[in-house]
């Protein structure tokens, strides 16, 4: 699934070009996944027209607008009910 490169951190197509496909059955070419990622880019193209993003895309812009900003937020600790649906990139 294209859409779980978002979930490991891989936002461009040098990234994607490099990333291992450890534990996967088939091992992709170099212009094979330079296809895969010019639909890649497309679909996440054709989201931000529309206003839209992946829910680790949108978690990942929050948690670099809370680095940025430093503490902005009155809390020192939240409690997560159901995290395992968050995706890893909630966590970092």
């Amino acid at each position: 699934m294209v859409t779980g490169y978002s979930s490991a951190g891989i936002t461009t197509s040098d990234e994607y070009l490099k990333a291992s496909r450890v534990g996967r059955q088939k091992k992709l070419t170099r212009p094979v996944k330079q296809k895969i990622w010019s639909v890649f880019e497309e679909y996440r193209a054709q989201l931000t027209a529309k206003g839209l993003k992946e829910m680790t895309d949108a978690v990942r812009d929050a948690r670099i607008i809370l680095q940025n900003k430093g503490d902005i937020l009155p809390y020192q600790a939240i409690i997560v009910d159901e995290a395992q649906d968050m995706g890893m990139e909630a966590f970092n």
